[in-house]
């Protein structure tokens, strides 16, 4: 049997590594259209190690179930070609959503939303020239990414257009809690709040950011205002919810049972509201699903 693995991020790699432990015998072959330079040196190892064919700067631009295959574009050569599976595994992820306000190209204003925008910010956490970082977005990905920069010494703004933090997961009574706890690390909340505009310097490098209520110093912004699943290329071959994402069972197949979905394009099953709902955690794109 051979399987295809589309996408080298959190639940990518994840799945690999449950494939080769949970059948041993399978054909893996993983696809990315980028070129791994985010993934360690140790995880290429042992994928390959244990006779994963590994394709980087390949992308696969169509699924046509009904055929068991799919049409794969390598970027490097410009070649064209089709490749057979039995099942697939879809990590195609989802695109940041960029909040669209003037100065919103400037520079050191990024994401965290890939294993190449973690190890970006890790870099920025140990870099003594930003000192003030701005966090747009007070979900998950925000307030994690507040704590790492206040735990790094930097003078963290963690705003939101809600006015609690983690608002859609947690009740008021815990984000109390969670906003003292944040305050009580010199983390200052904006909350309540929107952006007007990013303000860049002579060498078009983030300086400012305007809202309403204030002006923030910033010599790095981190926009998590929540994103889009990149799956409009997949529609017809799956079936998509209305918001996008693709329609998956407890077991993570899709609408095709040789297709199986994981990470920011799916949904997961959230434990506090007893309902399925995107939570874009790496977390959750790594938990494991047998394929039946």
């Amino acid at each position: 049997m051979k399987a295809i693995v589309l996408g080298a991020s959190h639940g990518g790699i994840e799945a690999v590594g449950a494939l080769r432990l949970m059948c041993p015998k399978v054909n893996v072959q993983l696809y990315d259209k980028g070129d791994f330079f985010s993934s360690s040196a140790k995880d290429l190892e042992s994928i390959q190690q244990q006779g994963v064919t590994i394709f980087g700067n390949t992308e696969i631009t169509k699924v046509e179930p009904g055929k068991h295959q799919v049409e794969i574009f390598n970027h490097e050569t410009g070649e064209r070609r089709k490749e057979g599976y039995d099942k697939i595994i879809l990590s195609p992820g989802a695109k940041p959503f960029i909040l669209p306000v003037p100065g919103y190209h400037l520079k050191n204003i990024g994401t965290m939303s890939s294993r190449q925008d973690l190890f970006n910010m890790r870099k920025h956490a140990i870099d003594p020239d930003i000192k003030n970082v701005v966090i747009v977005g007070a979900g998950y990905i925000g307030t994690g990414a507040a704590s790492l920069f206040a735990e790094s010494g930097k003078k963290v703004t963690l705003m939101d257009i809600n006015n609690r933090p983690l608002s859609s997961y947690l009740d008021k009574e815990l984000t109390d809690v969670l906003e003292k706890e944040m305050k009580d690390r010199d983390v200052e909340l904006a909350l309540g709040n929107s952006i007007t505009e990013f303000v860049g310097d002579e060498n078009d490098r983030v300086i400012e950011v305007v809202t309403p209520k204030g002006t923030y110093s910033a010599d790095l912004v981190i926009l998590s205002s929540g994103n889009r699943p990149n799956t409009e290329w997949l529609r017809g071959a799956v079936k998509l919810l209305p918001d996008g994402r693709i329609k998956t069972d407890e077991y993570m197949r899709t609408s095709d049972p040789d297709i199986f979905a994981i990470g920011d394009a799916t949904t997961v099953w959230y434990n506090p509201g007893k309902m399925r709902m995107n939570v874009s955690l790496g977390t959750n794109a790594r938990r494991k699903h047998i394929m039946q």
